[in-house]
């Protein structure tokens, strides 16, 4: 009954290839799953996975690659996996990202108290504490089921378990605001990177760059929602999208992934190309086409200050120029000026998209320099546990 509540949910949301996609990635975990339990005699880490998409494929799958540098034998499960009670038995550290607490967890997390083996708690986001809620603009739009969750806190009763003594995180930020509220916590920071299967995709883009580019004469816009809650921040930059396509006629903007645009966009509706969410194998492509990548966040918003810089490091190994809201994350991987703009108001969008606007040669030297800077700085790694 939960997963019929669970489908019916996500084709409201998503549409028919949304739940195809979501129907497709059970199998497949679950799959995967069942293959654990059959074929692997020992494992050393098992990711327990509560929040497909972006944010597992970041902080599960890239994670585990890192850690597997370091020798180590890691898997991926979901919460919901009937098999996980007994995968307890073959593997040393469970690391819990984003789970939703349940009566299943919580005999999985009492068999491997049991065993005396390690948990450690992962997030990627502010969403285990409930305080921040009022900032969460998505908030009023999820289900009551949904609310429930986050008003309990994602997580929260295993980041408030006294033998989980240590936390894996994305940002800075959030590992401040842990160690404000659970201070005896040991707060491990991985930064998000870009794995060895995203510089291929990206790779195989650009050899296919004239190809895939636009000979139309136009200058496009990109931006690209991982999920329906950046609403507000698209919004923090809209009168100055606005503006600009009003003023310029071969500017257009490119949206990728869900967005409600305001109606005051109507006004320039032939000046917008909207798509649905693509799979993160074709992003690269459609980033391609892109001359500048917007990076927006309301820089006031907790919620926002917690975000990592993906959307740079997505746009910058295909060298296309991005220009980000000033958080701490973008500014600590964005060299002002060298390999992007980190800016702080509306009249800084305005007067740097401008610039990078009329001036083809700034992008491209923009572009190379961030594409340099990470596929030096922010592809592979290790994470050693």
């Amino acid at each position: 009954m939960r997963l019929v509540k669970m489908a019916v949910k996500v084709y409201h949301r998503s549409g028919w290839k949304g739940l195809a996609k979501r129907i497709t990635d059970y199998f497949y975990w679950n799959g995967k799953a069942l293959f654990l339990f059959l074929f692997l005699r020992q494992g050393d880490v098992l990711f327990v996975s509560g929040c497909p998409g972006g944010s597992r494929f970041y902080r599960c799958e890239n994670q585990a690659e890192k850690i597997r540098r370091c020798g180590l034998k890691v898997k991926i499960v979901d919460q919901n996996n009937p098999l996980l009670f007994f995968l307890v038995d073959k593997f040393k550290i469970f690391i819990f990202q984003r789970v939703i607490y349940s009566s299943q967890i919580a005999r999985v997390v009492e068999k491997i108290k049991q065993q005396k083996k390690e948990i450690i708690f992962e997030t990627d986001d502010l969403v285990f504490n409930p305080d921040y809620l009022p900032f969460m603009a998505y908030f009023s739009r999820m289900s009551e089921e949904e609310k429930g969750w986050y008003r309990n806190g994602i997580g929260r009763e295993i980041l408030e378990d006294k033998q989980v003594k240590r936390c894996l995180v994305s940002t800075n930020y959030l590992a401040e605001k842990i160690k404000e509220k659970y201070p005896d916590k040991e707060v491990i920071v991985s930064y998000n990177t870009l794995s060895a299967k995203q510089v291929v995709w990206a790779e195989k883009a650009l050899r296919k760059k004239k190809i895939i580019q636009l000979q139309d004469g136009k200058v496009r816009l990109g931006y690209f929602s991982g999920s329906a809650s950046h609403d507000a921040d698209f919004a923090s930059i809209s009168d100055v999208i606005l503006t600009l396509l009003k003023k310029r006629k071969n500017l257009v903007l490119r949206i990728v992934g869900p967005l409600q645009l305001e109606n005051k966009f109507l006004v320039v509706e032939k000046q917008i190309e909207q798509l649905g969410s693509v799979p993160l194998a074709k992003l690269p492509e459609l980033i391609l086409q892109c001359d500048i990548n917007l990076a927006p966040l309301e820089i006031d918003n907790p919620f926002c200050q917690a975000k990592s810089a993906i959307k740079f490091l997505e746009a910058g190994i295909l060298g296309v120029p991005t220009v980000a809201t000033a958080t701490d994350s973008f500014c600590r991987v964005i060299k002002n000026g060298q390999t992007g703009f980190c800016v702080e108001d509306s009249a800084e969008w305005e007067k740097i998209l401008e610039r990078l606007i009329e001036d083809a040669d700034l992008r491209k030297k923009i572009g190379q320099a961030a594409r340099h800077s990470v596929k030096r700085d922010w592809t592979g790694g290790k994470l050693c546990l």
